[in-house]
């Protein structure tokens, strides 16, 4: 099975409401985008103050997948179907399928940029999930312990989503301009 084959399920028609709305300029989804992308990054930046590092975990995570799907979307603007809204380490897994069916280099700053996300998804995966849960392997991590990988990633996190925000605004305008 390929790689464009193993997604093909999760792509459905443009209007389905689990498809992320494609910003257009001007557009009530981009208005309301900017206005929650805002309050996101004020809840970031508050969230971290307070110590509500499950919080910014969260935001952090829907911040950068959005930024993500919207460059796969951007990818696939002339195709009639579209991924749905998925998690961060599926979108990141499509939007690889997309940059080399389309042979696109989105430069080295993102290749950067994912492969910090991808070392980053495991450890949310672990402050988000497994907080409470202990396993043989996770014996000896008391509370102390990961209240301290809780904070380190949700600051991460947050470095993250601001970084990905800048850096995917940077290349889909560079890519507007090409097409």
């Amino acid at each position: 099975m390929t790689d464009k084959e193993k997604y093909q399920d999760l792509l459905k028609g443009k209007e389905n409401p689990k498809v992320r709305a494609r910003g257009e300029v001007g557009s009530p989804q981009n208005s309301l985008r900017f206005q929650l992308y805002k309050a996101a990054f004020d809840r970031i930046e508050d969230g971290i103050r307070n110590e509500n590092f499950f919080e910014v975990i969260s935001i952090a995570d829907s911040l950068i997948t959005d930024r993500i799907q919207a460059l796969v979307q951007f990818l696939r603007r002339e195709e009639p179907e579209h991924y749905v809204h998925s998690s961060i380490g599926l979108a990141l897994e499509v939007l690889q399928v997309e940059v080399k069916n389309r042979n696109i280099d989105l430069g080295d700053e993102f290749k950067t940029l994912r492969k910090r996300l991808n070392e980053w998804v495991p450890e949310r995966n672990i402050a988000a999930h497994g907080f409470v849960t202990i396993t043989r392997r996770n014996l000896d991590q008391d509370l102390d312990h990961r209240l301290e990988h809780l904070k380190n990633t949700a600051v991460a996190g947050a470095e993250l989503a601001r970084i990905t925000t800048n850096i995917t605004t940077k290349i889909l305008r560079k890519q507007h301009t090409k097409s």
